[in-house]
């Protein structure tokens, strides 16, 4: 994968190329091929991709006379940025190039004027002044430390930590988060001193100081309303086949596919797309594939798929899921606690080893696509008998769902959505006991504490929304927990070299759903009937009409259970989680004893999400901190 890193020094002492160099080698990525830019103060080292690099895109650093820019990621509104600096550019040129055009132009601004997945450093020689700055979609990483007279910086945490005067240390209340539920702060590291650039956001640092400043955010104000359902699809189509065609990488690009509408939607597009010319035509699809008997077997959705689209898919044969083979691994790739099974894994060293260097991924399908907040806005407006109807549709298309289950995240929302936010924040605040108790007890007193303060402390930017769908819309998009899965999927793409992209998580895709009304988007009570209605001619009626969901549980519990044994060999009463102070040893033997008798008839995933998020904090401290803890 590429990465870049680089420092500035505000006491004036000139950058050097060792010192860079000796920061990149830091990073778990690190690539043998090394571009350095220095000017005076400042420096940047950038490691160009090495699959399929597009002479456009990626990892690119350029220098005008005044300027150093280095833009890992891709510019989507090229065309524009290409008509309005004509002069400023002769020929083709990279993203990096129009970035420094725009910068050159209007230095104060030239980050809002970015459409795309990216992070960017930029250096200013006129004003001696650094720009850092990633998309509102926070596709890619970054990250800073701010020490003494040093602003170091880069792709990764490891780059940063291979700097002297970097101490690393856990962030207790990072891991306080993440223990609690699973949610990470925008600007926060598990690693106290490193901070992230928040999601469109940009650090500004100069010799006066340091200033983070918003650059671009959702206006969530906006309304969208046709007169027709038709009008809808059409623009919903129109922005779904964008949101392809940008992802798509130079040469060959890998779908992971399913048999679910959101994952066909995809792979339909992108091969339509690269048959029309409008893209390239390698298009490999890869699918993991369950045994007959599982709840997770797909296979006959997935023939309709190929049989459709007269395309075959590469099926990567799924047995016994593990967990821990590869767990030190994706830990130092993605720098927190976060693990993945290796079926995920195996699927993208597949892509890996085709040759592709992107992989499109569905995550994001059922948060914009299937979320019900919008009954709020239905009970509202006195739409009764359609929250009622909608409610009782649900389960014919989610046939795998117990019904029940639709009316209590109805009544959940509706404790959350009716009430003024003053009432239910006090409400919160009173039952925060029973936050509480629901950590596992392993945990000690002290850092339950703590994390229970911090949820309490969460508070939803003070802002005007359009509807509460859109409310909760924005809410999904920018989330912590949202920040958690995709860096747990990103660190999977970055241990084998292949960007994983999420189509449904672009920009414009995002506004556009966010601004409609919420009941167009599943309309009738069809779960994504949006989706379904725009996939027509794309996706096989078959799988555009299922009516279930591939479920998951029964495999996860039978992996966790082939390796529960060893994963208790980890979480011992001295392990580092312990010598943290973040659990009790002699509790934690007490409730995997009592786990393992448990274990095998879960109907749900909680235990074993419990154990896994204690064990990927074990492995993180294991990999980052050895024997330094106390």
């Amino acid at each position: 994968m590429s990465g870049l890193v680089g420092l500035y020094h505000l006491d004036g002492r000139p950058a050097d190329r060792p010192q860079l160099e000796a920061l990149a080698a830091g990073s778990s990525s690190a690539s043998r091929r090394l571009d350095v830019r220095i000017v005076g103060s400042f420096g940047i080292a950038c490691q160009p991709r090495e699959i399929a690099p597009d002479p456009r895109r990626g990892l690119q650093p350029t220098s005008p006379s005044a300027q150093i820019v280095s833009f890992d990621g891709r510019l989507d509104n090229r065309e524009q940025f290409s008509a309005t600096f004509r002069s400023y550019l002769d020929g083709v040129c990279s993203d990096a190039a129009l970035v420094a055009a725009a910068q050159h132009e209007s230095p104060e601004t030239f980050v809002s004027r970015l459409a795309g997945d990216f992070a960017l450093a930029a250096f200013d020689a006129r004003s001696a002044t650094l720009t850092l700055a990633r998309d509102r979609m926070g596709a890619r990483p970054l990250y800073y430390a701010v020490l003494k007279t040093t602003i170091v910086f880069g792709s990764t945490v490891a780059s940063i930590l291979a700097h002297p005067e970097v101490v690393a240390s856990p962030d207790e209340d990072a891991l306080a988060d993440l223990a609690f539920d699973g949610y990470s702060e925008a600007d926060r590291t598990c690693f106290l001193g490193v901070s992230s650039v928040p999601a469109g956001h940009a650090v500004v640092v100069s010799r006066a100081g340091l200033a983070v400043r918003a650059h671009w955010d959702f206006d969530t104000g906006r309304e969208i309303r046709y007169r027709a359902f038709d009008e809808y699809v059409s623009h919903f189509r129109s922005l779904f086949a964008q949101a392809v065609r940008v992802r798509v990488g130079a040469a060959r690009t890998a779908v992971a596919v399913s048999g679910g509408v959101d994952s066909s939607a995809i792979f339909g597009q992108a091969l339509a797309l690269a048959r029309h010319g409008a893209s390239p035509r390698a298009i490999e699809g890869l699918s993991m594939v369950f045994p007959f008997d599982s709840p997770a077997h797909e296979r006959p959705f997935l023939d309709e798929v190929e049989r459709a689209f007269g395309v075959s898919v590469t099926k990567l044969p799924v047995g016994r899921m593990r967990i821990l083979p590869h767990a030190e691994r994706l830990i130092r790739a993605g720098e927190m606690p976060a693990l993945e099974w290796d079926a995920r894994a195996q699927l993208v060293a597949a892509a890996r080893a085709r040759g592709c260097g992107v992989l499109l991924d569905g995550y994001f399908g059922d948060h914009l696509l299937f979320d019900r907040s919008y009954l709020i806005d239905l009970v509202r407006s006195g739409r009764w008998p359609t929250v009622r109807a909608h409610i009782r549709q649900f389960p014919q298309w989610m046939t795998e769902v117990d019904a029940p289950l639709f009316r209590r995240q109805f009544l959940s929302s509706a404790i959350r959505g009716l009430p003024p936010r003053w009432l239910f924040y006090a409400i919160k605040n009173r039952l925060s006991h029973r936050r509480a108790a629901a950590m596992s007890r392993w945990y000690t007193p002290p850092f339950v504490r703590r994390a229970v303060s911090r949820a309490l402390d969460r508070r939803p930017p003070a802002r005007r929304f359009v509807s509460y769908h859109a409310e909760q819309m924005y809410r999904l998009a920018t989330s912590g927990h949202d920040r958690v899965q995709r860096a747990r999927m990103a660190a999977v793409g970055v241990a084998h070299g292949v960007d994983i992209v999420h189509p449904f998580r672009d920009r414009e895709l995002v506004a556009f759903v966010m601004a409609i009304p919420g009941d167009i988007v599943n309309r009738g009570g069809v779960p994504k009937a949006l989706l379904r209605e725009a996939s027509t001619g794309i996706v096989p009626d078959v799988v555009r009409q299922r009516t279930s969901k591939a479920d998951f549980t029964a495999a996860n519990t039978e992996a966790f259970v082939g390796e529960f044994d060893a994963i208790c060999a980890l979480l011992t009463r001295d392990c580092a989680s312990a010598r943290a102070g973040i659990v009790d040893g002699a509790v934690l033997q007490d409730e995997l004893r009592r786990y393992r008798s448990q274990l095998p008839l879960q109907r749900t995933a909680a235990l074993t999400r419990r154990v896994t998020e204690l064990l990927s904090v074990e492995l993180w401290l294991r990999t980052f901190f050895g024997s330094t803890l106390s």
